[in-house]
């Protein structure tokens, strides 16, 4: 019984400590680029977040961290967030770190150049609840840039 609790004990210690270690890492980080955060205790899209946004979203939907990273919200709310924050603001969360922007040129760049981005697993997990689909299959493409006039070959893969 003793050697359980202990267990338990040593468990339960690590996880807090691994937990605060990538949340502090990722405040720091966030802090060091000057723009407005909010903090999240849950890293969105991933299965701690699917399983509270599925069992607790009554809940979750009254505090400002969730209504900025779900996206039905988000759509519901409007700008009144960046209205709030500014055009760029962050989500910091023990895993990631989300930047939330309203700029248009900012997003016009993304979707454009959306090769120059690779997609987290769990995003594709998330794009796979169906089965493997466009999204998720991993592709492999050969990207042709030139750079100083010559073309320079890269392979992008895309998970």
């Amino acid at each position: 019984m003793v050697l359980w609790s202990l267990a338990l004990t040593v468990l339960t210690t690590y996880l807090i400590g691994r937990y605060t270690y990538y949340f502090s890492t990722n405040l720091i980080a966030a802090r060091k680029t000057g723009l407005h955060y909010i903090i999240s205790p849950l890293t969105p899209y991933t299965l701690h977040w699917q399983l509270a946004t599925s069992l607790l979203r009554p809940v979750l939907i009254k505090f400002r961290w969730f209504r900025a990273i779900d996206w039905t919200c988000c759509w519901r709310d409007g700008n009144t967030l960046h209205a709030e924050l500014g055009g760029r603001f962050l989500v910091v969360s023990p895993g990631l770190i989300v930047l939330c922007t309203d700029d248009i040129v900012t997003v016009d760049s993304v979707l454009k150049d959306w090769r120059q981005y690779v997609k987290p697993d769990n995003v594709n997990e998330i794009l796979g609840t169906f089965g493997r689909n466009v999204d998720t299959v991993s592709l492999v493409l050969p990207v042709v840039r030139k750079k100083h006039g010559r073309k320079e070959r890269k392979y992008l893969v895309w998970n």
